[in-house]
């Protein structure tokens, strides 16, 4: 969930069946009770990180459906940008690493990427019968990493620091003094 100017964005996740690639947005006018739809991303997308910048939203990552000719669901690389004005999605250049469950946030110019699982854990965690479908099993990885995309060169690069305990499903903020 993001906000945006005086909307509050929900987007994606999943309902009791399917991942989603939906997006609502409602307006902080209280004397309007509604949610309207606005463009949806690309792709569904569930455990994906988000953030805001000016009046874009910014997604990356995530997992969506298993789709075993795309092999999707062990996470994405991809980045999207919705431009609220135009109401439009683009897809970024995508990440260096899959991440699911990960950190994004606005950094310097440029969104920062951190953390997540390379993954997604619960693929291979009690799901005998997907694991079949899938073939060898994939052993999900809680990643230390960072990567920086910037804005002008539209290129992500890997950061030489690292979270000092890999880690997954955590909460972040960033604060601008």
């Amino acid at each position: 969930m993001e906000v945006v100017g005086k909307k509050l964005f929900m987007i994606g996740g999943c309902d009791s069946n399917n991942i989603l690639s939906s997006a609502e947005a409602k307006s902080s006018d209280s004397s309007t009770h509604s949610l309207m739809n606005i463009s949806p991303m690309g792709r569904p997308r569930a455990f994906f990180a988000s953030t805001v910048i000016g009046s874009s939203i910014f997604v990356s990552g995530g997992i969506s459906d298993y789709n075993e000719a795309k092999n999707e669901d062990i996470g994405y690389k991809s980045t999207e940008e919705y431009n609220s004005k135009q109401d439009k999605w683009t897809f970024l250049k995508p990440m260096l690493s899959r991440r699911n469950g990960h950190g994004l946030v606005g950094f310097h110019g440029g969104l920062l990427a951190f953390g997540g699982y390379n993954v997604d854990p619960f693929l291979f965690s009690g799901r005998k019968k997907r694991r079949r479908e899938i073939g060898k099993p994939v052993k999900a990885k809680a990643l230390c990493s960072f990567e920086k995309y910037n804005m002008t060169t539209h290129e992500w690069t890997k950061q030489k620091f690292e979270m000092p305990k890999c880690k997954a499903y955590f909460n972040w903020i960033s604060l601008h003094f």
